[in-house]
């Protein structure tokens, strides 16, 4: 099976199969967003609380748009299992796919793409941002492939209609298609690159010229709304930096997967010195690129977050396609690593992978293990939803652990600082039709709008408060003002419990109506200087 690395997609798969509500912390709150979006009309407190407004996002919506299509015809599961499906396994199986293209075959060595379907940016819920590399990636497979034999105006309209796909993904997307395109202009081998002339990059470049036209008209027609919001810029330091190199690699527990990464990296690195292996040589100075950005890139500008996540899965997707055996495939005799290669380099390259095929398949038993401890958290968030009365507002909180979480027994837990189930409690929207404040309505990334009466009550960045910052009345974003009476305006507050072993924390002006393994509900009763 390991021969093979579509086998392996397929046995990567079985996370996803076997548990249908993964701890992938955004993703919820994208869900909760396009079950509104698929509503023909908002009533009740959900008409109060929230407008669509198509016009003030200029990107991020080609999901929502699709979403809100599926969500209609098949249901709000089926969409969620099937941008799961697409997150994870979509942009390494088309990494793997341009790599049968550029080889002309199978290889084991494909395979690697896989280690990076579990990164930081994936587990965190970066919905828009994983699709569109996927995307990306499947129409560089196109434009490799039947693409090829169109001519110059019609080829030049089809990148122009897949690079405006991709931005309306997400405009991250559009980076890795570019370096990839870049790579390929390039060409596989060093004295390629060296032969490259100025006559032959202008006529690529004249390929983009309707790209290049067409957004500069897209950004000008939406200049109102645009999501690039440039201040503040918070760059957090070097070494952060350099640590976030290796973070497509790394998912739920680092004192876990650093084991099998290293596995993999030493497999890599024997491979290349014992001449097993061979790089693309474009691909290979188009991840030098993105390292060298991944190391300049801001962790933050505006609204964007946790930007240093961005471009090294980019990376790590490239370099993955960029690796083939020794003597196989139509990269060229001058692809970085190349030479006379005997039988002895190509069986140790063949044993090499295989192992790298191990210690990606028992990241997937991890990733399984993980899934499947937190899968019970979805049916208790139901339960609570049950015990909800349609057209209520309810307040959720994190609560502080006692104590460090058992990596075992209790696993995935906190990502970037974060309970990876701080966004669950926004499908309250959709179980029982509530309002909930932390939804995501980024300006220019984002249709939806809390109306005017509800701007007091909305979390802007969507960051969860803990039963602390409830208790001293204190918001994760300062700004924010909807904690100042919380018991006057919540009906419910609903507290998350990352950890079993931690005890109920009673919240004062509160009584509980649910105690569960993940959350607490408790009903607000007012005081009587709400009702004066």
């Amino acid at each position: 099976m390991l021969r093979s690395p579509l086998l392996l997609v397929l046995a990567s798969a079985l996370p996803i199969l076997l548990y249908r509500h993964p701890p992938l912390m955004d993703v919820p709150n994208h869900l909760a967003r396009i079950w509104l979006e698929a509503q023909p009309g908002l009533t009740g407190i959900l008409g109060q609380a929230y407008a669509i407004e198509w016009s003030r996002a200029s990107s991020n919506i080609l999901v929502d748009l699709v979403g809100m299509q599926v969500t209609r015809l098949f249901g709000l599961d089926a969409f969620w299992l099937l941008v799961t499906v697409l997150m994870v396994l979509g942009p390494p199986l088309a990494a793997i796919l341009i790599s049968r293209r550029l080889n002309g075959r199978d290889n084991p060595w494909q395979a690697l793409a896989l280690s990076a379907a579990w990164g930081q940016s994936t587990i965190s819920g970066f919905m828009n941002y994983s699709l569109s590399l996927a995307l990306a990636l499947f129409f560089c497979l196109l434009n490799l492939g039947p693409a090829r034999t169109l001519g110059f105006k019609a080829r030049s309209l089809l990148k122009s209609v897949e690079v405006l796909a991709v931005y309306l993904t997400h405009p991250f997307g559009v980076g890795l298609f570019f370096a990839f395109e870049f790579a390929m202009l390039l060409g596989p081998d060093v004295d390629g690159i060296r032969r490259l002339t100025a006559r032959r990059i202008a006529a690529a470049l004249a390929e983009y010229a309707l790209v290049v036209a067409l957004t500069l008209v897209y950004i000008a027609v939406n200049r109102g709304n645009s999501p690039l919001e440039i201040d503040p810029v918070d760059y957090r330091g070097f070494m952060s930096h350099i640590v976030s190199l290796v973070s497509p690699f790394f998912a739920y527990d680092g004192a876990v997967e650093l084991p099998l990464f290293a596995v993999i990296a030493l497999c890599v690195a024997i491979a290349a010195l014992r001449g097993a292996v061979a790089f693309h040589a474009g691909l290979f100075v188009s991840v030098v690129i993105l390292g060298v950005l991944s190391l300049l890139i801001p962790d933050g500008i505006g609204n964007a977050s946790l930007l240093t996540r961005r471009l090294p899965l980019m990376a790590a997707l490239l370099i993955c396609i960029a690796v083939r055996p020794r003597g196989t495939g139509s990269f060229g005799t001058g692809s970085v690593g190349t030479g006379p290669v005997g039988t002895g380099p190509v069986r140790i390259g063949h044993r090499l992978a295989m192992v790298c095929g191990l210690a990606i398949l028992a990241h997937a038993v991890w990733i399984l293990h993980v899934w499947r401890a937190r899968e019970h958290d979805y049916a208790d968030l139901q339960q609570a939803a049950r015990l909800i009365p349609a057209n209520s507002k309810v307040l959720s909180v994190v609560r502080q652990p006692d104590a460090a979480p058992n990596r075992w027994s209790e696993p995935g837990q906190w990502v970037h600082g974060f309970f990876i189930r701080s966004h669950l409690p926004t499908m309250l929207v959709p179980l029982s039709r509530s309002y909930v404040p932390s939804l995501f309505a980024i300006p220019g990334q984002q249709p939806l709008v809390f109306t005017e009466a509800f701007g007091p009550l909305q979390a802007q960045i969507a960051n969860i408060p803990t039963d602390r910052d409830l208790a001293a009345r204190t918001p994760p974003f300062p700004p924010d003002r909807y904690l100042d009476a919380w018991e006057c305006d919540f009906d419910y507050v609903l507290m998350l419990r990352p950890s079993r072993r931690d005890r109920h924390v009673p919240v004062h002006g509160t009584r509980l109506v649910l105690e569960s393994d993940f959350v607490d509900l408790m009903k607000v009763d007012r005081p009587p200087r709400c009702r004066s």
